[in-house]
């Protein structure tokens, strides 16, 4: 059993690769951290706070950072790319962009945003106002972003530390993975489920549909793959992980389609479907397989004053 690190520390997950953890209100952010020849390699960078500024200049021990891989365009992974290197960072052009946009939402316009989208979809006033508080900009967790990248893309081969890596699956949700074949182990942000979650920003976006394809691609690796998520602790139980986030998928869609006989919205299927979830999660994961449901024509969408669902018989 690999040891999680404790605040400040790394703990080694296989020869040269090290796990280091940057706590964050949403949860720890796993990053990970290579041996190279004149420094570090490292693969995301942690929600960009002070804490975690603090967190890595003890970390580095005054060894620089000679190669960074962003996954996503997520905060837990850019968050410090800015502050930890000179050099151009690696990620795709799709996270870059999207980063861009993300960072440039001015705070009215991403406020309106997410008012009109919790509104549409059903949420009351109360619960709405739990959410916005609950949530924080995008610019709170990425003060800066890298000035300068390199574009990487799907199938090409990057040299972290001592191995070859091949990046795999890049704009998907979750960001990109990274696999090293030689050695069977797998970097992904894939297998937590709030990949998926619907966003003010791309409101009826299916996000569930190739998430599930992705999940058929790492399916193909072999079973005992070593697997080090963005979140929670690595493991070697592939096929197991993947087979649960297939049923819950399987599982829930099922239940969303037997609560759309008559028309409701996103919220009122969360209030019912699993009240005990926390409004943030139960609803963005009710948006997603609605819009799942619509994409792949088990159900239908109508906006009027409010967005609401229907199935199709």
């Amino acid at each position: 059993m690999i040891v999680p690190p404790r605040r400040g520390k790394a703990s080694a997950v296989a020869d040269g690769i090290d796990w280091l953890r940057f706590p964050h209100k949403t949860g720890p952010r796993n990053v990970w951290r290579f041996v190279a020849d004149k420094g570090w390699d490292v693969v995301d960078s942690g929600h960009g706070t002070g804490a975690n500024e603090a967190l890595w200049k003890k970390l580095l021990d005054d060894e620089p950072i000679t190669q960074l891989i962003l996954t996503d365009s997520e905060p837990g992974a850019v968050g410090n790319a800015e502050f930890l290197t000179e050099t151009p960072v690696l990620m795709t052009e799709h996270h870059m962009r999207w980063a861009h946009y993300l960072l440039r939402l001015a705070p009215e316009v991403e406020h309106d945003l997410r008012t009109r989208f919790y509104r549409e979809h059903g949420l009351s006033e109360a619960a709405m106002r739990i959410l916005i508080r609950s949530e924080r900009s995008y610019r709170a967790a990425v003060p800066y972003l890298p000035r300068r990248y390199r574009r990487i893309a799907e199938g090409e081969v990057i040299r972290l530390g001592q191995t070859d890596w091949q990046v795999l699956a890049a704009d998907m949700p979750g960001g990109l993975s990274l696999y090293a074949a030689d050695r069977q182990i797998l970097i992904t942000g894939a297998f937590d489920p709030s990949v998926i979650h619907a966003s003010f920003t791309e409101p009826d976006e299916d996000k569930v549909t190739p998430w599930l394809a992705m999940l058929d691609r790492l399916a193909e690796l072999p079973d005992a793959t070593l697997v080090l998520p963005a979140r929670g602790s690595p493991f070697t139980t592939l096929p197991q992980h993947i087979t649960r986030l297939r049923q819950r998928v399987a599982e829930r869609s099922s239940r969303v389609i037997k609560a759309c006989r008559d028309l409701v919205t996103a919220a009122e299927i969360a209030g019912k479907l699993w009240p005990a979830q926390p409004i943030e999660s139960g609803f963005g994961e009710a948006v997603a397989l609605l819009n799942y449901l619509v994409a792949t024509g088990r159900a239908e969408r109508q906006r009027e004053q409010s967005v609401r669902f229907r199935a199709i018989c």
